[in-house]
Parts: C-alpha cells; structure tokens; sequence
C-alpha cells in the first residue's frame, strides 16, 4: 500500500474527554504505537468500517487535545455528515473525535493484534499467485 506524502494529507485536532483519552492510552500501550498513531489508524480503520454517520457523544470537556495527520481522502468522506441541509452541525474535529471514541468501544482488543481491515488474512496453503 503506497504511503500518502504529507501533501496528501491533513492535520485533525483531536479533543478527547477523560474516558476516550485514557482508553486510547492504554490501548497504544498495548500495541507499542505512539497515541497519535493509535488515533489514526482507529479513525481512518472506522470511516473504512463504519462509513455511515457517527451518533457517539462525547463528555463535555476534554482530557486532552493533539493534532492526528490524516489523508485527504478520510477527510473528503467526514466532511458530509457535519451537515444537517446545508447547516453545518459540527466540526471535522467533533466527528473524528466521536469516530475515534467509538472504535475504542467497538473494537477494543483491536491493538494487540492490528488492524484486522488493512489486510487480508490468508490460510495456509491458500495463497494467490498475483
């Protein structure tokens, strides 16, 4: 899978409250990836899974706040349910911190094995020749 440049990408900043952020830490512990790392293969794992829009709330206030680098095209797909007609409701950051948020309570023993969606598993004795 071909890498994006950062020209391919945009910055999201991520406002999590206490619950999301501690459960994110303790996730990226778990899988030996950084927490902006943990972040973004979450978000860009649950746009892939769950494409529909996102109905997780978050608590008021945020625990903690930091800018997750994602590509473009993550964002192309967001961008349609911050609307409600042509009214904005919210932010690309409010979503992308619901979207993280909910992937953690969906799929929570995701980070010792990967992300099951980046590819394929294979039985053995059952490889293609491409």
């Amino acid at each position: 899978m071909k890498q994006p440049d950062d020209s391919e990408c945009v910055s999201i900043n991520l406002s999590l409250d206490a619950e999301t952020y501690a459960s994110l830490k303790a996730s990226a512990r778990q899988s030996y990836r950084s927490l902006k790392m943990e972040a973004t293969l979450r978000l860009i794992d649950h746009v892939c899974q769950l494409p529909e829009p996102c109905s997780t709330r978050l608590q008021n206030r945020p625990e903690s706040s930091f800018k997750v680098l994602v590509p473009c095209s993550v964002r192309d797909q967001l961008n349609p349910y911050l609307y409600r007609g042509s009214y904005k409701t919210h932010s690309l950051s409010v979503e992308s911190a619901r979207r993280v948020k909910d992937h953690l309570r969906r799929f929570e023993a995701i980070a010792a094995v990967g992300l099951a969606g980046l590819c394929e598993k294979t039985e053995p004795g059952t490889e293609s020749n491409n």
